[in-house]
């Protein structure tokens, strides 16, 4: 055979390569430690990050689709809004550490507490079990305490690794400290909740999802959030936390 009759081989075995993609080399195995430690180097770039998203809340009542405004300030500070429908005001909410205030202009009340009994009475529709609400609504959650010896097994899957936390929680964790999925099984070995990050993009050399998905299954509900703009480490105004509150609505201490 000619060279020349060889190059439609050639052809064919070179467009048989390129549709099956890229080979991927294999992760290797690495320690829990070192994993986390990418985790935290990865979120500690962010200083402020300003977002504004779509947002979908699925629960037993239906569907309700709207805008969310986010506003954080790293470690612990956030602010957020979110307009229903035809721009109607839903609720609009500040957080500093494990405190929170919360102002309803649908039910006209103000809520005042932590920030994991709101979670409890279910007023926000996020929760995170070992992570914090900051991180997880940026999309870039971490667990909040980490001891070596409760990490159960880390294994390396396709192209991601598989951290067991020993408590019914699974992290799956990309290569760079981006967490992909993060899900909290019961005794029965049933999901409670799941977290999920995608379409991964990057602003200003920090890697963050676009669409953040939460769901939870007692009770069921699902919340999906599609951020369309986003900022890191810009400077925010003194102001950027304030709520405006009306005089005389009512205020509840939870």
């Amino acid at each position: 055979m000619t060279a020349c009759k060889r190059l439609p081989v050639i052809f064919l075995v070179a467009a048989l390569l390129n549709c099956a993609g890229p080979m991927v080399r294999p992760l290797e195995p690495v320690a829990p430690e070192w994993l986390l430690v990418q985790l935290d180097n990865h979120i500690s770039r962010i200083r402020t990050f300003q977002g504004h998203a779509r947002i979908t809340l699925v629960t037993s009542d239906g569907p309700m689709q709207g805008t969310l405004d986010v506003t954080v300030k790293m470690p612990d500070s956030l602010w957020l809004k979110v307009e229903g429908p035809l721009g109607v005001d839903m609720m609009t909410g500040h957080m500093a550490g494990e405190t929170m205030v919360l102002y309803s202009p649908w039910e006209d009340r103000v809520y005042r507490g932590s920030v994991k009994r709101m979670q409890q009475l279910q007023l926000l529709p996020l929760f995170t079990g070992g992570s914090s609400l900051v991180s997880a609504v940026i999309g870039l959650p971490k667990p909040e305490a980490y001891v070596p010896d409760l990490v159960e097994s880390l294994v390396p899957d396709e192209d991601k690794y598989t951290m067991d936390l020993g408590t019914g929680e699974e992290i799956w964790i990309e290569p760079g400290g981006l967490v992909s999925r993060w899900e909290q099984k019961d005794e029965q070995g049933k999901v409670t909740w799941r977290w999920e990050g995608r379409s991964f993009q990057t602003s200003r050399g920090i890697r963050y999802p676009k669409l953040i998905r939460l769901t939870t299954y007692q009770p069921s509900q699902r919340i999906s959030i599609f951020y369309q703009r986003v900022r890191f480490n810009r400077s925010l105004k003194p102001d950027w936390y304030e709520l405006n509150i009306p005089e005389g609505v009512m205020s509840i201490e939870l």
